[in-house]
């Protein structure tokens, strides 16, 4: 399709010429009908037919030599080097040729910073790497701590140690996933997994957490399939768990968490709700729960908080194909709804 345009387009370019030769064919023609008359009709439809076979030839050639430019452009953009800047010029107008040069100069200076740009980031994510494996001895030495020398300490002690661990091991994991999601190559696993699975997954991974804390979990959830990345979609339901722990009511005796499947008429996605009993969101704050570092300005449990976990949460949604709607009443709860495109064989 591609070539055939191009066709056309050199075509029409060459109109002009075109034009010229018909006329030049028609003066001939006119001075051979008063020279010789007897042999006037064979000589016209030679010429005319010649003419137009010239004519076709250039047109042709015209063409491959668009074709051969075409593809030196292409090849001079996505790698600028002397070579190939060599062989567009070669084929290009001679007047064209400054341009050329100055054109692959700034390419040239261009690519050497996005190279640069990219060994600053790749150094980024070792240092992060190497960061977060050096951070995890004292972690795991605190967990060590708490497990086994909890009746040695006092009850006020125990808690601050405890609240310093899961506030470490909460930075560190989103120091992590937000890494990952600023890196240059993503290592997302995209499987078909079971939605169920995954929620009695995260809430097994946080129920030492969610029982210190008094709360009830409700799991009423389809085995429905959706295509994602395991780990993605773990650390989002993870930080989406966190965020309803970190804001329950503290007058609240009995907060709750509930998983829910929420019936569609649409064939083509999956609904996942997560919602919760705390204390929700205003209406002026909820269009901006997923910007990075807002937290609200009013309450107290939103001062201490750092405002990455949804927006992290909404980063990786969209790495992965997840659409989030949120929906509150302050001093009542609020809930997430995930909504996952169905992948068919």
């Amino acid at each position: 399709m591609r070539l055939n345009q191009k066709l056309l387009y050199t075509l029409w370019d060459a109109k002009l010429w075109l034009v010229l030769l018909l006329l030049t064919d028609d003066v001939f023609i006119f001075f051979m009908w008063l020279i010789d008359l007897d042999s006037f009709h064979a000589l016209v439809w030679l010429m005319v037919s010649v003419s137009v076979l010239l004519f076709l030839l250039a047109i042709l050639l015209e063409w491959k030599r668009e074709v051969r430019l075409d593809k030196a452009r292409h090849q001079f953009i996505m790698d600028p080097d002397e070579s190939n800047e060599k062989i567009l010029c070669n084929l290009a107008p001679k007047s064209s040729e400054g341009q050329i040069h100055e054109i692959a100069k700034m390419l040239r200076e261009f690519q050497e910073v996005c190279n640069e740009q990219k060994s600053l980031v790749l150094d980024y994510e070792d240092f992060i790497e190497g960061w977060v494996h050096e951070i995890k001895t004292p972690l795991s030495l605190m967990t060590l701590i708490l497990d086994n020398r909890k009746d040695e300490m006092s009850q006020l002690v125990y808690q601050r140690i405890e609240y310093a661990r899961n506030q470490m091991q909460e930075d560190v994991e989103q120091i992590l996933y937000y890494a990952r999601l600023k890196s240059v190559h993503k290592d997302y696993l995209f499987e078909r997994i079971p939605l169920r699975r995954c929620c009695i997954d995260a809430v097994s991974e946080y129920k030492t957490f969610l029982e210190e804390r008094g709360f009830k979990t409700s799991i009423q959830v389809s085995d429905d399939m959706v295509v994602t990345d395991r780990r993605g979609l773990a650390f989002m339901l993870g930080q989406i768990i966190n965020n309803s722990v970190k804001y329950a009511k503290e007058a609240n005796k009995s907060p709750s968490i509930v998983f829910l499947s929420e019936p569609s008429t649409n064939d083509n996605f999956s609904f996942l709700t997560v919602r919760d009993n705390g204390i929700g969101v205003k209406a002026s704050d909820l269009p901006f729960i997923f910007d990075k570092g807002f937290t609200g300005d009013t309450d107290e449990q939103r001062k201490k908080a750092t405002g990455m976990g949804l927006y992290l949460v909404k980063q990786m949604a969209n790495d992965l194909n997840i659409s989030l709607d949120a929906y509150s009443e302050y001093g009542k709860g609020f809930e997430i709804i995930m909504k996952f495109p169905i992948v068919r064989d």
